[in-house]
């Protein structure tokens, strides 16, 4: 069942695609694979995108496909292949952070404010297409351009004002949009709450929001699915210990840089959650993902080729969960997961054999290619750890 009402409180484009998708599969094969035709539809639109983005991205950073390996955590990639615009977010929050740091740095580097027409056009289809995904969108969108900026060695004003016109027709788009076809947050849920609570409560709820921190990690990085195929706590474990030697091995960034990237990972997405306060709590972790991964790609691009055997290793890491993830997922759906996190019963089987074997040979790739990056990290000399200088973002673009 389809409620169109709702449907079109987004922005059209991503679910024109998936409807597509719907569409065809129903007509070709049936109404039952409807659903199937929408998933192929999302994972050829994300994963799509991402390949177009590794053509233009390959030849001016070479660690590009490490760098987007590591980003890729179970939940961005669950969201990439269903029937729902969060993963379409996430996937443009990762462009215009790769075609930021090109427009940006690379122009500085090379000590010239001139475009190739094509970084032009990508950054300003991102722009719009980030803005329009969702009635956050816009939000993201100006954080990441900012922190481009606030991570850049200097600051060219004339930069600054092309990339601020690039960027601003997506931007003011989608703040349009959400003020015209939606709501920035939930309001009343059932009529429970009629008026809005004192400030002090607002406060109070805020500062509980907060706390919610380590629940919002959790749900980033440690979920497959919404909240109901959970990774098993050692994986997890060793998922924030690889993620937390990344951040601390990363040359240091600049002071404001560094809070603005706790203002949008931690700060704001409390705040938002605290305008909800008809249906509280209703954020989730997955919410964020669009600035978190992209603000992380936007410090690999930076300066990550200067760490080379940490990302290796992180980079392993991160496939590893999601490989060991589709197996759960797999083992949830068709024999279910006891407490302990096991196959509750090999009986009974709830999804054909078929899915069950082509989710078993996904899970195995993913961790035979987890298992080189971390032989090869391994492997690897010890990093060093530089000071980030102004010089070293001119690594990132091999072959100029």
């Amino acid at each position: 069942m389809v409620s169109t009402s709702r449907v079109l409180t987004y922005p059209p484009p991503y679910y024109w695609v998936v409807g597509v998708g719907q569409r065809l599969a129903a007509s070709l094969v049936g109404i039952e694979y409807a659903d199937v035709g929408g998933r192929l539809a999302s994972f050829i639109l994300n994963f799509g995108t991402l390949l177009l983005l590794s053509l233009y991205m390959r030849r001016r950073n070479q660690w590009w496909g490490t760098f987007l390996l590591l980003v890729s955590t179970p939940m961005a990639v669950f969201m990439g292949i269903v029937i729902n615009p969060n993963g379409w977010e996430i996937t443009c929050g990762l462009v215009m952070a790769a075609v930021l740091s090109e427009a940006v740095w690379s122009r500085q580097s090379l000590g010239s404010d001139a475009w190739p027409k094509t970084t032009t056009l990508i950054l300003v289809v991102a722009s719009i297409a980030l803005s329009l995904a969702r009635p956050l969108g816009f939000v993201w969108a100006t954080g990441l351009t900012v922190s481009a900026f606030a991570l850049a060695p200097s600051v060219n004003r004339r930069l600054l004002v092309r990339v601020a016109c690039a960027v601003a027709p997506g931007i003011v788009l989608g703040l349009l949009w959400a003020l015209t076809y939606s709501t920035l947050a939930p309001g009343p849920v059932n009529g429970a709450v009629t008026s809005p609570p004192p400030v002090t409560h607002f406060a109070a709820w805020f500062a509980v929001s907060l706390l919610f921190l380590p629940l919002r990690l959790w749900q980033m990085f440690g979920v497959l699915g919404w909240l109901d195929t959970p990774a098993p706590v050692l994986l997890f474990s060793l998922n924030v210990l690889a993620w937390g030697a990344l951040l601390i091995r990363l040359p240091p960034i600049r002071k404001a840089a560094t809070m603005f990237g706790i203002f949008g990972i931690v700060i704001l997405p409390s705040a938002i959650e605290t305008m909800g306060w008809g249906s509280w709590p209703w954020w989730q972790g997955r919410y964020g993902l669009p600035f978190a991964l992209g603000f992380v790609l936007l410090l690999l691009l930076r300066s990550g080729q200067l760490i080379p055997r940490t990302i290796s290793i992180v980079s392993g890491f991160s496939l590893l969960s999601v490989g060991l993830m589709v197996w759960v997922n797999a083992a949830r759906y068709d024999f279910g997961l006891n407490d302990y996190g096991l196959p509750a019963s090999l009986a009974q089987q709830g999804i054909s054999p078929a899915r069950l074997w082509l989710s078993v040979a996904v899970g195995a790739l993913l961790l035979l290619i987890s298992g080189y990056l971390l032989v090869q990290g391994w492997r690897m000399g010890r990093d060093l750890r530089p000071s980030l200088e102004p010089e070293a973002l001119s690594t990132s673009s091999p072959g100029r």
